[in-house]
C-alpha cells in the first residue's frame, strides 16, 4: 500500500495536468471555477496545383509559299486548379527547343519549320491574356473558377490559344506533316 501511495505521489509531480471537465464554484464570499480550453493543431496546408483537360491541337492544312498574313487559330478550354488562394505560374516548354527559342511546328521534330505565331492562355471571366512568346517562358495566370472541368465554358475554364500562319515556305515534295510537342508546368505563384 505504501508503494502505491509513493507511486501516485511521484506521478502527480512528473505528469502534466490531466484534463478534467469544467467545475462550478461553491457559494461563498468568493467562488472559484475551473474549465479547459482545447484545440487541435493540424499540419500546415501544402499548396497543390493541377493542370488538366488539355487536348491535342489539329490545324487544317496550310499552303506552301511565302509566309503571309492571315493564319489559323486553335483553342482549347482546360483547367488550372489550386487548393489555396492565389494565381499560378505557368511555364510552356517545347520539346527540342531551348529557353528563349521560338515555338515551331517541325517535320519529325527536326526540320521544315512552321513558326508558331503565338501561344497564349486566356484567364476565365476577366479574359486577360498571358503570352508565351518562346519555349520555357513563364507567366502568371489566374486559376480556373470553382468546379472547373474539361467541359466548362470560358467563364470558368482557362483557354489555350495557338496561332499559326496560313502559308509556309517549303521547297520540297509535299505534303509534309509538321508537329510540336509541348509540356505545360504549373506551380504556385
Amino acid at each position: 500500500m505504501r508503494l502505491l501511495k509513493s507511486t501516485a505521489l511521484a506521478m502527480a509531480f512528473i505528469s502534466p495536468a490531466i484534463a478534467q471537465a469544467a467545475t462550478d464554484g461553491t457559494p461563498g464570499a468568493t467562488s472559484t471555477s475551473t474549465f479547459n480550453a482545447t484545440a487541435t493543431v493540424n499540419p500546415p496546408i501544402v499548396t497543390q496545383v493541377q493542370v488538366f483537360g488539355l487536348d491535342d491541337f489539329a490545324f487544317a492544312p496550310i499552303q506552301s509559299g511565302s509566309v503571309s498574313g492571315g493564319g489559323q487559330t486553335q483553342s482549347d478550354l482546360f483547367c488550372l486548379a489550386r487548393n489555396t488562394p492565389g494565381n499560378v505560374l505557368v511555364t510552356i516548354r517545347q520539346f527540342g527547343k531551348g529557353p528563349n527559342e521560338r515555338f515551331q511546328l517541325v517535320e519529325d521534330f527536326t526540320g521544315f519549320p512552321v513558326t508558331i505565331t503565338s501561344v497564349e492562355i486566356q484567364s476565365p471571366s476577366s479574359g486577360a491574356l498571358a503570352s508565351f512568346p518562346y519555349s520555357t517562358h513563364t507567366n502568371t495566370v489566374q486559376v480556373s473558377g470553382n468546379g472547373c472541368s474539361a467541359s466548362s465554358d470560358g467563364m470558368v475554364a482557362n483557354k489555350m490559344i495557338i496561332k499559326i500562319p496560313q502559308t509556309a515556305d517549303f521547297t520540297t515534295t509535299y505534303p509534309r506533316s509538321v508537329i510540336a510537342r509541348f509540356e505545360i508546368s504549373v506551380a504556385p505563384q
